[in-house]
């Protein structure tokens, strides 16, 4: 649909959809979620530490 006008500027023909494949990226998958997982334990870690720095400015004594 146009913004402007509404008019129907495109559409779709009903027939099952094709694809080709042109280049593959399955072995980038594993480095990607490595990757994730290395942010999520960062992050993780990142918490962890402001819950300690919180508890200490409170006086809470911090068991080693």
């Amino acid at each position: 649909m146009d913004i402007q006008t509404h008019d129907q500027i495109w559409e779709s023909t009903p027939s099952p959809l094709r694809f080709e494949e042109r280049e593959s990226f399955a072995d980038e998958l594993p480095v990607v979620s490595a990757l994730c997982r290395f942010s999520l334990n960062l992050l993780n870690l990142k918490c962890y530490l402001h819950k300690l720095k919180k508890r200490c400015a409170a006086g809470f004594a911090v068991a080693t």
